[in-house]
C-alpha cells in the first residue's frame, strides 16, 4: 500500500474538505468499471451522504466505514485505530483503489 500519491485537505470546520473528498471518489469511480474507494469518516451520516452522491453504477465499488465520535467511551479509542486498519485490509485485493480517511486521524 505504499504506493500512489498521498492527498491531505487541512483546514477548519465546515469549509468543504468533505464535500470535496466526496468528489474525488465520485470522479475516481466514474473513471474506470476497475477502480473501487474506501471511505472511512467520523461519523455514519459522513458514509451516507457519499452513497446517495454515487451514480447507481458506483454504489457497488465503494465502501464506507464509519466511526461513531459520540458513541466512544473516553478511556477507549479502539475504533480510530480499527477504520483505517479495516480500509487498508478491504484495500488490499483491489488493483486501483481510492483511500479516504476523513477526520479519522484528527482525534484527541
Amino acid at each position: 500500500m505504499a504506493k500512489g500519491n498521498f492527498i491531505l485537505f487541512k483546514g477548519s470546520s465546515k469549509r468543504g474538505k468533505t464535500t470535496l473528498a466526496q468528489c474525488a471518489i465520485k470522479q475516481f469511480l466514474k473513471e474506470s468499471s476497475d477502480h473501487r474507494a474506501v471511505y472511512v469518516g467520523l461519523t455514519k451520516n459522513s458514509g451516507q451522504r457519499l452513497f446517495q452522491g454515487l451514480p447507481e453504477d458506483c454504489k457497488d465499488r465503494a465502501m464506507a466505514i464509519g466511526v461513531e465520535a459520540s458513541a466512544l467511551l473516553p478511556s477507549s479509542h479502539a475504533d480510530y485505530i480499527l477504520a483505517p486498519h479495516a480500509a487498508l485490509r478491504a484495500a488490499a485485493e483491489c488493483k486501483n483503489v481510492l483511500l479516504v480517511f476523513d477526520d479519522v486521524l484528527l482525534h484527541k
